[in-house]
C-alpha cells in the first residue's frame, strides 16, 4: 500500500514537473514572441524614416496619384448610385479597386526588404494595408465609401486587424483632388514562429533534459522499489522455505528417537535399524541443507575455484546416473541414455560438475510426469554438451529468465508445493559459467523442459 501510494506521488510530482516546464516554456514563447514584435516593428519604422529622409517619399506617391485618378473616374457613378439606391454594391467596389492601387502601387516593401537585409535579418514577409476610412470627394459634396466604426456594411478582404501575428508599422492620412483615405500599414513575417523557436531553443533543451533526468530518476526509483519488494519477498519466502525445510527433519528425527526410547521397540531388531536408517537419512538431508547455505557465502565472495581434470564424459555420465538411481531405488522413474562420445574427452571438475548433475537429474525427477521419464544425451558441435529433458510439467515462459536467480522457485503451481530453497540452478549456472560455459532451457508448460549445459572442449 505504501509503495503504491509513493508511485502515484511520484507521478503526480513529474507530471507537475512537466505541467510546469509547459507554462514556462509557453510564457517564454509570449515574452520572444512580444519582444520580436516590438524589435521588428523599430527596425521597420526606422526604415520608412531612412526613406523619408533619403527620398523625401514614404512610399505612397505613385499609390495617392493613380487614387486621384481613379477617383474621378467614380465620381458620376458614386453619386447617382448613392443618391438614387443607397446600394452598397458600389462602395464595396470602389474599395477594392482602393486596395488593390494600394498594394500594386507602393514602393515601401523593396525598400523595408533591403533594408532588413544591410542588417542581415529576416526578409520574408506579407504586407497589408487596411483602410480605416476612404471618401471620395466631388465639388460640391464629400462621399464616405467606408468607415471602420463598426456600422459599415461594406467588408474589407485580409482584414489586418483580424490577423494575429501582423505587427503594426504606421499609419498613413492622405486627400487629394477627389479622395480622402486613412490606413493602417501592417507587415506579417512568414518564418516569425520558426525564428522565435529557434531563438528558445537551448530552454526548449534544458527543459527537455530536466523532464528526461526527472524521468529517469523516476523510472529508476520506481525500479529500486520494485526490486527492493522483489527481494524482500524472496527473503520471506526464503526463511519461509528454510523453516520448513529445518523443521520437517527435525521432528521425523524427534519421532525416531522417541520411538527408539519405546521398550516394545528395543527388542525390535529390524524397527531399530530402521529407524536409525530415518535418522541417518534425516541427518544426511540437513547436512546438505547446511552446505548449501556455506556454499551461497562461498559464491558470493568468489572463493570457488575449480580443479579441472581431464576425464572421459561418457565414463563420468554413466556413473553418475548408476549412482542416482541407486539412491532413488523407492521412486519408479526410467532414464534414456544417448552419450556415445567416441572417445573424446573434457575438462572439467569432477566435484562440481557432480553437483550440477545432480541438481538436474532432481528437477527432472521431481517435476517429471506421473512416471517421470529421463533423457540423457551428450554432444560435441564443437563443445561439449549435455543435455537432461524430462517428461514433466515444463516451465512458463514468464518464469524462465528467473529460474537460474537465487532463492527462485517458480511464482505459483506445482512447483510451488515441492521441497526446495530455490538455490539448486543458481548453483547450476555459476558453475557451468566458471568453466567458461553456458547453461539454456528449452521448455514449454505441460511438455517437459531440456536443460542444455554447453562447456569448450579445452583446457583454456
Amino acid at each position: 500500500m505504501k509503495s503504491k501510494i509513493a508511485i502515484s506521488g511520484a507521478v503526480l510530482a513529474l507530471l507537475g514537473l512537466i505541467a510546469v516546464q509547459f507554462y514556462l516554456i509557453s510564457g517564454l514563447y509570449r515574452f520572444q514572441k512580444q519582444a520580436f514584435d516590438t524589435k521588428y516593428a523599430g527596425i521597420t519604422r526606422n526604415a520608412l524614416i531612412e526613406m523619408q529622409e533619403e527620398f523625401g517619399t514614404n512610399g505612397f506617391d505613385s499609390a495617392f496619384y493613380m487614387m486621384d485618378q481613379a477617383a474621378l473616374e467614380t465620381i458620376y457613378q458614386v453619386e447617382f448610385s448613392l443618391s438614387d439606391t443607397g446600394s452598397t454594391d458600389i462602395k464595396q467596389i470602389v474599395l477594392e479597386r482602393f486596395s488593390l492601387i494600394l498594394k500594386e502601387y507602393e514602393t515601401l516593401n523593396p525598400y523595408i526588404k533591403n533594408f532588413l537585409q544591410r542588417l542581415n535579418l529576416n526578409t520574408e514577409f506579407h504586407s497589408y494595408f487596411f483602410i480605416r476610412e476612404l471618401r471620395i470627394i466631388t465639388p460640391t459634396q464629400s462621399y464616405s465609401i467606408f468607415a471602420d466604426d463598426g456600422t459599415d456594411l461594406v467588408d474589407q478582404e485580409n482584414r489586418v486587424i483580424e490577423r494575429d501575428g501582423a505587427i503594426f508599422v504606421n499609419s498613413y492620412v492622405a486627400e487629394g483632388n477627389y479622395f480622402y483615405i486613412e490606413f493602417n500599414y501592417s507587415i506579417d513575417f512568414t518564418y516569425r514562429t520558426k525564428i522565435i523557436y529557434n531563438e528558445m531553443k537551448g530552454a526548449f533543451l534544458l527543459s527537455l533534459l530536466s523532464i528526461i533526468v526527472a524521468g529517469a530518476v523516476f523510472l529508476l526509483t520506481i525500479r529500486n522499489m520494485l526490486k527492493q519488494k522483489k527481494l524482500a519477498d524472496l527473503k520471506s519466502d526464503f526463511i519461509n522455505n528454510l523453516t520448513h525445510e529445518l523443521k520437517t527433519p527435525l521432528t521425523t528425527i524427534s519421532v525416531a528417537v522417541s520411538s527408539l526410547a519405546n521398550p516394545k521397540i528395543q527388542d525390535d531388531r529390524k524397527k531399530i535399524n530402521d529407524l536409525s536408517l530415518v535418522i541417518k537419512n534425516q541427518n544426511r538431508y540437513l547436512s546438505y541443507i547446511i552446505d548449501h547455505l556455506l556454499d551461497i557465502n562461498l559464491w558470493e565472495r568468489d572463493q570457488i575455484t575449480l580443479n579441472l581434470r581431464e576425464i572421459d564424459p561418457e565414463k563420468f555420465v554413466n556413473e553418475k546416473i548408476e549412482a542416482f538411481c541407486y539412491e532413488n531405488t523407492d521412486k519408479k522413474f526410467s532414464i534414456t541414455r544417448n552419450i556415445k562420445t567416441n572417445g573424446k574427452t573434457i575438462f572439467i571438475d569432477e566435484f562440481q560438475m557432480n553437483v550440477v548433475i545432480q541438481n538436474l537429474f532432481n528437477n527432472a525427477l521431481r517435476y517429471g510426469g506421473e512416471e517421470p521419464g529421463i533423457l540423457v544425451e551428450i554432444k560435441y558441435d564443437p563443445e561439449f554438451k549435455l543435455i537432461i529433458s524430462d517428461n514433466g510439467i515444463g516451465i512458463r515462459k514468464k518464469d524462465q529468465k528467473y529460474i537460474f536467480d537465487k532463492f527462485y522457485r517458480g511464482s505459483q503451481g506445482v512447483e510451488s508445493n515441492q521441497k526446495g530453497l530455490g538455490l539448486g540452478l543458481f548453483y547450476v549456472k555459476r558453475i557451468i559459467e566458471l568453466h567458461g560455459g553456458s547453461v539454456n532451457v528449452i521448455s514449454k508448460q505441460g511438455s517437459g523442459s531440456a536443460f542444455i549445459v554447453s562447456i569448450p572442449a579445452r583446457k583454456d
